[in-house]
């Protein structure tokens, strides 16, 4: 089973949490140092160049963010606390050594990476690059992807309507909002998680009661909020269910594997809450 990871930040902010993502060379080179004693990651590397610049900036936490499911590659990430972020990104950018890319991204969520929910399975019929950015058949779509430089466009998790998208040197929160103008197109939006968030316990919704847990086909909520979305992500951080719909979600998540999965809870209030739940 692949290991949790455990982040211990003591200046932990929850998802609003700037960091920078960055895509190694080679996968081995530059890999962080995981402390497999104190269940946490240090801020160096096995490169001594890299751990310069991660010193240099005063670096807290470098570590595995995982595999993004859009584009099927390996991306790490580096909290620094109250350092200048653009200057870490160009002294890693002009390490090309080891750092094929680097860029501003929440911690617990992919760079420049969306979910796009479209409002029936044949809203998007063919997809082909033109110039570096995505075409589609629908002409107000490829409008948006123009303006913001999608170059990635892939189907997500074999949900025929829902595709994972990225941009190229784009603002993301700008990009999900057009996207979500759009509405006679499209259902909603979703950043893509990465493993960073799963292990950590502090998201938790006390007022939100899961049982039974490990469970086997179902699994009960009580809630005294208003449930809006329910999403279930594995431990590699590959979302495998997302709805609105509380009896689509008891349907497949009666199907789920046995294993370890997250459940993540968006209520009316615009508020959510991520649960652990062990199917057996």
């Amino acid at each position: 089973m692949k290991k949790f990871i455990l982040l211990l930040l003591s200046s932990f902010v929850g998802f609003a949490q700037q960091s920078i993502e960055l895509k190694l060379v080679n996968d081995n080179i530059g890999t962080p140092f995981y402390n497999s004693m104190a269940g946490i990651y240090g801020a160096n590397s096995n490169d001594a160049g890299l751990n310069a610049i991660l010193l240099n900036h005063n670096v807290m936490t470098y570590a595995d963010k995982g595999i993004n499911a859009a584009d099927n590659l390996h991306y790490m990430a580096i909290d620094c606390g109250n350092c200048n972020l653009q200057n870490l990104k160009q002294d890693l950018i002009n390490y090309n050594s080891v750092i094929q890319s680097a860029g501003i991204s929440e911690y617990y969520y992919f760079n420049n990476t969306l979910i796009v929910r479209f409002i029936n399975n044949n809203f998007i019929t063919s997809i082909n690059p033109n110039n570096g950015i995505i075409e589609t058949n629908d002409s107000p779509l490829n409008s948006i992807f123009q303006n913001h430089n999608v170059y990635l466009m892939n189907n997500a998790y074999s949900m025929q309507d829902r595709y994972f998208i990225k941009c190229n040197d784009c603002n993301l929160n700008n990009l999900k909002t057009e996207l979500e103008s759009y509405v006679t197109g499209i259902i909603n939006t979703e950043y893509v998680t990465s493993q960073l968030v799963l292990n950590n316990e502090t998201f938790e919704n006390k007022a939100t009661s899961i049982y039974p847990n490990p469970f086997q086909n179902e699994l009960k909520i009580e809630s005294v909020k208003t449930i809006s979305n329910y999403e279930v992500i594995d431990i590699s951080g590959k979302m495998i269910i997302n709805s609105q719909s509380k009896t689509e979600f008891e349907n497949s998540i009666s199907q789920l594997n046995n294993g370890i999965y997250f459940l993540q809870l968006n209520y009316d209030d615009s508020s959510k809450s991520t649960h652990k739940i062990i199917k057996n």
